[in-house]
């Protein structure tokens, strides 16, 4: 009995933020309702039934929205290498989201579980991206980088923001963020000594590389056909 009050209470709850329009903000992409949010991704998901996703836009979407997943680090696991959209697990009939990581694991993920209420840990995450936002785009132009170009990012940004937190005991619930000024959704550390040392860290630790697209999907699809035979 009291499981189910407590369920209900939830459905009641998310049913009631959804007619409010809490926004989410999901990467660059904001969005006025978690309905809207939902709206979307199913988008993706029919865009490319049977197939690997393809656009990089999408792709980096889709590795933001993992992030915001409960248990992001068990899904991302050793390394995301990219996304690919099939029935879902059982013999359902209906199409699902799967990551495949870099150590040729596959493992599927809910995309409402991807689209919560905003919480502290979601800011947090939010901030610390945008904390090296500049890194990512000087990067990319030290590297000749163009449209037709992947950055690809490694370990996993979680895995490094993980492995950040861990070493100075802290977590993402821990972290206070604010709106950065003349932005409404980017956000940023309040403790700038704390922004500055995740800087440097990222600039130490993460190995980001240019991958020709079009060859990055081709070899994904030898991959994905192989694994699947």
């Amino acid at each position: 009995m009291i499981f189910l009050l407590s369920l209900h209470s939830h459905l009641i709850k998310n049913e009631a933020e959804d007619k409010m329009g809490i926004p989410i903000d999901i990467g660059d992409r904001h969005f006025d309702s978690k309905a809207a949010a939902e709206k979307y991704l199913r988008c993706i998901i029919g865009k490319y039934k049977g197939d690997i996703v393809s656009d990089e836009a999408d792709d980096a979407f889709l590795r933001a929205a993992v992030e915001r997943h409960h248990n992001a680090r068990e899904k991302v696991g050793p390394g995301i290498d990219f996304f690919f959209i099939d029935k879902g697990p059982n013999h359902s009939r209906d199409y699902c989201i799967y990551i495949y990581r870099i150590d040729d694991s596959i493992i599927d993920i809910s995309y409402k579980k991807m689209i919560t209420t905003p919480s502290k840990r979601d800011e947090a995450l939010k901030a610390m991206r945008c904390e090296i936002k500049g890194q990512i785009m000087a990067r990319r132009r030290n590297l000749g980088a163009d449209p037709s170009h992947h950055l690809h990012h490694e370990p996993a940004f979680i895995i490094l923001v993980e492995e950040f937190l861990r070493d100075r005991g802290l977590n993402l619930e821990e972290i206070d963020v604010a709106n950065v000024p003349g932005s409404s959704s980017d956000k940023m550390f309040l403790d700038r000594d704390l922004a500055k040392e995740w800087s440097r860290y990222h600039e130490d630790k993460a190995t980001l590389t240019l991958v020709d697209k079009v060859e990055h999907l081709r070899r994904a699809r030898c991959r994905l056909d192989h694994r699947m035979m």
